[in-house]
Order: C-alpha cells, then sequence, then structure tokens
C-alpha cells in the first residue's frame, strides 16, 4: 500500500501524540488536519497513543486504518461521513472498537479491503460495547475477511442490516440435521423435563 500515493498527495508522518487546538505543531495529527490543504498520506511513528478532540468536518471515511497493528478506536461520536465511519484494511490486524456511537450514517464498519485480498484473512477485530444508532443503515460491522468478536452492542433503529459476512462458505462438518417438531416426545421421553398435552405444546 506504500506505492499507492499520488503525485498531488503529500506524504505526512505523525511524530507527537499533542494536540493542541490553539497552535498545532508540526508533527501531530491536528496539525495535518487543519494546515496542509491537500490531499495527505499520513503515517504514524510506532506504538503513539493519539486523543483528538473537537474535530469537525470530514470529506471521507471518519476512520480509515491501513496495515495498521495494535489500534484502540475508543470513545468517539461518529456520523455523516461522506463515505463511511471506520474502514479496516489491507492487513491491519488487532484492532478493537470499542465504546463509540454511531449514528446517522449509511455504512458503519468495513474490514477487509476486498473480498481477494489475502493478507486480510488472518485480521483480528473486537468490537464492544458500541451504540448504533439511530439511522444506521449497514455495516455494524460487515467482516469481509479474519476473526471478529461482536459483543454487547447496543443497535437501535438499523435500516438493512447490522451483522454482515463476504463470501460465507460452510463445509460438510458443518451441516446438521434438525429434527422435526413432531419428534421431540420421542427425543426428550428419557429426561421427564418437557409435558405435552393438547393445552400446552411441547
Amino acid at each position: 500500500m506504500t506505492n499507492n500515493v499520488g503525485k498531488d498527495v503529500v506524504r505526512y508522518k505523525v511524530t507527537d501524540p499533542g494536540d493542541d487546538t490553539i497552535n498545532p505543531k508540526p508533527g501531530t495529527l491536528r496539525y495535518e488536519a487543519i494546515l496542509i490543504p491537500q490531499k495527505v498520506w499520513t503515517t504514524y511513528r510506532k506504538h503513539m497513543n493519539i486523543t483528538l478532540h473537537k474535530l469537525r468536518k470530514i470529506d471521507r471515511d471518519a476512520i480509515r486504518l491501513v496495515i495498521a497493528l495494535k489500534v484502540w478506536i475508543d470513545h468517539n461520536t461518529l456520523y455523516k461521513c461522506q463515505n463511511g465511519l471506520i474502514d479496516v484494511t489491507r492487513g491491519s490486524t488487532d484492532v478493537t472498537i470499542s465504546n463509540n456511537w454511531f449514528r446517522n450514517q449509511d455504512k458503519i464498519k468495513l474490514l477487509g479491503h476486498d473480498d481477494g485480498y489475502i493478507r486480510d484473512k488472518n485480521m483480528k477485530m473486537t468490537i464492544a460495547y458500541n451504540h448504533f444508532g439511530r439511522n444506521c443503515n449497514q455495516r455494524m460491522p460487515r467482516v469481509r475477511h479474519g476473526f471478529a468478536h461482536v459483543i454487547n452492542n447496543l443497535y437501535r433503529k438499523w435500516t438493512q442490516y447490522t451483522i454482515g459476512k463476504a463470501n460465507l462458505k460452510y463445509t460438510e462438518e458443518q451441516k446438521c440435521q434438525v429434527a422435526n417438531a413432531k419428534s421431540m416426545r420421542s427425543l426428550t421421553s428419557e429426561l421427564r423435563v418437557s409435558k405435552c398435552s393438547r393445552r400446552s405444546r411441547c
């Protein structure tokens, strides 16, 4: 992905995790976001914690991770972005997205670049304690590849779907025969737990 930078794109490296809203310093993410008018390809020095405050309009994904490792996205309110809210792609892994509020957006989270991108097959994600709604349409998240642990999220007033997976594949071992409801008595007669009668169904 490093050879993908166009001629009109400025390269910028974040080396300082600070966030001075009045006088952004070179090397901070706010300096890039406010003072560089061109399109920017932003990279980060390893092992940084970055806290941003009072962000305004964004003309692309709210958060986009490309070839990122060990990232924690926490306590954000994200809505009304031009594209999606969070994209995690191109071999990114060990990402936790927690305690965020997503609302008023069509596409929320995409995990995986495309269906054929091999480096995303080992992606590991945790999506926990997030609030989706109101007016979230789809991708909460959409998992193209990898492993996603999705727990204890609140989904309110969604429209199209919540959790999606591309290219569902089932093996022979995953197939199972479902018993007919009429056979319940014979299946549970020795357990003596269910009492079937005309008034109460088994």
